[in-house]
């Protein structure tokens, strides 16, 4: 054999022995049920009495219905203690709008910058709690806000459950929006620096957890009922009619 043919074996070889790579899926809510909770431990209580960041990959799926649609829900209904974020209605399209909890009045976010239908966004929001202040970013943009600042203490939301999609119970009565969610993450003060643009993390690939990593949802099962926490087992989804899908 010559020279030449020995190393095209080596290649050949090499290249048959190359793991494949690793699937990657999302969720898409059912209409009226679609919910992932992910309890109330410890790790991810009162997240908005520091600086925090919360990031995802959604697509809404259609054109919004009227009134705002839960898509992530730390709060019990009484505007005190918490946050929520959901899905509202800005004209035809979907716009993000979310509040934290303060006694006598909330601090609120209005976007007012539409999401478009079926296609993905990279959304990143950071809590600033010195200022009472969302900074907010659609695939690395960082786009203006409205705030109302609350004029009471913040409240404790330690034994209120982390939801993804519908009210769980029906706090607010509140269904998940018409949307598919791709990986999840919560980071401990701002990822990003507001104002500045910055790359967003690929959709298909989920980032690593890091030194500023709260929890990570990779929603890299596929099948089952169980969205795998990655730093902390305790905050592990469980599933309730929402469908998998494999990424393209």
């Amino acid at each position: 054999m010559s020279l030449g043919g020995a190393f095209a074996g080596q290649w050949i070889g090499g290249m048959a022995n190359k793991p494949a790579p690793a699937k990657q899926y999302y969720l898409t809510f059912v209409p009226e049920n679609g919910l992932i909770n992910c309890g109330h431990d410890a790790s991810l209580v009162d997240l908005p009495f520091a600086d925090f960041t919360v990031d995802f990959w959604i697509k809404p799926t259609a054109p919004p219905s009227s009134g705002g649609k839960s898509l992530l829900c730390k709060d019990d209904g009484g505007w005190e203690n918490g946050w929520a974020l959901f899905l509202g209605q800005y004209g035809t399209y979907h716009d993000l709008t979310g509040f934290v909890g303060r006694s006598g009045s909330a601090a609120w976010l209005y976007t007012a910058v539409p999401l478009p239908h079926n296609q993905w966004t990279h959304v990143a929001i950071s809590w600033d709690v010195s200022e009472d202040l969302f900074y907010t970013a659609y695939n690395g943009t960082w786009i203006e806000v409205y705030e109302r600042t609350g004029d009471g203490d913040l409240g404790t939301d330690a034994d209120i459950d982390l939801r993804w999609g519908r009210d769980f119970p029906q706090i607010y009565g509140s269904p998940p929006p018409s949307a598919s969610l791709g990986w999840m993450r919560i980071s401990s003060g701002f990822r990003w620096t507001p104002g500045v643009a910055f790359t967003s993390p690929k959709r298909v690939t989920p980032p690593v957890v890091d030194g500023t990593t709260l929890e990570l949802w990779a929603l890299d099962e596929g099948s089952g009922a169980t969205a795998r926490a990655s730093v902390n087992a305790a905050n592990n989804g469980t599933i309730t009619d929402c469908t998998w899908t494999e990424d393209a």
